[in-house]
């Protein structure tokens, strides 16, 4: 707001719902998100706003802004606590190695950019390695609630054309083990299951170093599932310019996050 000469937040507000593509504009600045190639429009309308494209003709990929970046120190990235008390801190590089990993374990079973990779998980740490790998690979991470039935996964996991499921052989809830993987509906793809000999096997004959892809801002990054609840569940897509700025405008602004803050998580990625 003082850059940009604001004094008072309702005048601020106002410049943000009038001139979206200034706003936005100079938020991404202000953010210093990094582009492998600039984007040459913000807004791209043309078509109506229900066809809106933005940051046209820029390249970006989340994994090179939220983890390579940061990753050439030993900066801890996640404090992980399961309900047991069990704890666990994984840190940007350990991620960034795991995540190449996964990458690599995924272009070896014939991904190529666009295709689909579900997650019924645990809310545990193998998590960020295996979105953040997907990111580099150029492929749509599809977040599946842990805590469905077998139905629901299994539209989910149809209508998504996921070609991989990572999911874990059990989930911990109010003190009890609850079966997971046995649980999965019938699938055609290749399932990795966490926790396990199929975890460890998929990961140890990758290299720990692996391309970070230059992708279209309009690229999917997500593909997350409305509930259903008045119908067939509906896939919202989350682009990788998209996540960065409209989750990244909520982080900077709204929770004002700073370097040295925690910022506490507690829901499903599903």
């Amino acid at each position: 707001m003082q850059r940009l000469g604001f004094h008072d937040r309702e005048a601020f507000l106002r410049f943000s719902r009038e001139n979206p593509e200034r706003f936005w504009d100079e938020l991404m600045r202000e953010m210093r998100v990094e582009w492998f190639e600039p984007y040459r429009q913000v807004l791209d309308a043309s078509r109506g706003p229900e066809w809106a494209q933005w940051f046209t003709g820029g390249q970006l990929n989340i994994a090179h802004n939220c983890l390579d970046r940061w990753a050439d120190s030993d900066r801890v990235a996640c404090i992980w606590e399961g309900e047991n008390g069990a704890a666990r801190t994984v840190t940007f590089r350990e991620v960034r190695q795991e995540a190449n990993r996964v990458a690599n374990g995924l272009l070896a079973l014939g991904l190529e950019p666009g295709d689909r990779v579900a997650l019924c998980v645990p809310v545990i740490p193998e998590i960020l390695s295996i979105v953040y790998g997907c990111f580099k690979a150029g492929l749509t991470v599809v977040p599946i609630f842990a805590g469905f039935g077998a139905g629901a996964i299994a539209t989910r996991l149809e209508d998504s054309g996921a070609r991989v499921l990572f999911t874990a052989d059990f989930l911990e809830r109010r003190g009890k083990l609850i079966p997971l993987a046995s649980k999965m509906p019938p699938f055609h793809g290749h399932t990795i299951v966490l926790r396990t000999s199929s975890w460890d096997d998929f990961l140890a004959a990758q290299t720990p170093e692996a391309p970070t892809l230059p992708l279209d801002s309009e690229v999917r990054a997500f593909i997350l599932y409305t509930s259903g609840t008045t119908g067939k569940p509906k896939g919202t897509v989350h682009t990788h310019a998209g996540c960065l700025a409209q989750i990244g405008k909520e982080i900077w602004l709204g929770f004002d996050h700073r370097d040295d803050d925690l910022f506490f998580w507690l829901s499903d990625i599903g």
